[in-house]
């Protein structure tokens, strides 16, 4: 009779346990943010290849993270490879369009060269299509080989761009010679 007493019961923890093993743990939790392990696009699991804060002087703008198929520590092998990629912004507090604006269009200016010049159509339906961001708003930038890009802000709009040469030259913003922040792109390439 007691043996059955315990069968329930070693069913419930063998149960709980396995929920609990079986539940996705986030990768990384960055200034409150919490970011998950994998994400996918393009058919393909990505791993998180690495993530940053940027501070503008003491202030924490966005949290950044890289997902990519493969782990990738130097600049060419996060936009070299046509497979998929995604970049995740949180943002930590308003930044308003002007403000993310002027930099970008300097960003890519000093970091996407050929490509950047290749895709300079594409790079300004980009900057027309950032808005004003709050505190908590996301904007996730997906590359998927033979469709293009895609960027979805928090609200659900989505705005798609084609070829690769516009995915390297957004990837270079944060990878490239002269990203945001020295410390940002060392963190992307997992390299911090």
């Amino acid at each position: 009779m007691i043996g059955i007493r315990k069968r329930p019961a070693l069913w419930l923890a063998t149960s709980l346990a396995s929920l609990l093993m079986a539940r996705p743990l986030p990768a990384a939790r960055i200034a409150g943010v919490t970011l998950p392990e994998t994400v996918e696009a393009g058919g393909r699991q990505l791993k998180l290849n690495g993530t940053a804060l940027l501070k503008k002087l003491v202030i924490r703008v966005y949290v950044v993270a890289l997902y990519l198929p493969v782990p990738a520590h130097e600049t060419e092998a996060v936009v070299g490879p046509d497979v998929p990629k995604v970049l995740i912004l949180q943002f930590l507090r308003a930044v308003s369009r002007e403000q993310l604006v002027t930099p970008l269009e300097q960003d890519f200016a000093r970091n996407a060269g050929e490509k950047g010049r290749r895709a300079r159509g594409q790079i300004a339906k980009m900057l027309l299509a950032i808005k004003d961001f709050k505190s908590g708003d996301r904007m996730t930038f997906t590359y998927e080989p033979g469709k293009g890009s895609t960027i979805r802000m928090s609200d659900g709009t989505t705005t798609a761009f084609e070829g690769k040469d516009f995915a390297d030259a957004f990837l270079l913003v944060y990878v490239g010679p002269h990203p945001p922040k020295e410390e940002m792109k060392r963190r992307l390439l997992g390299r911090a």
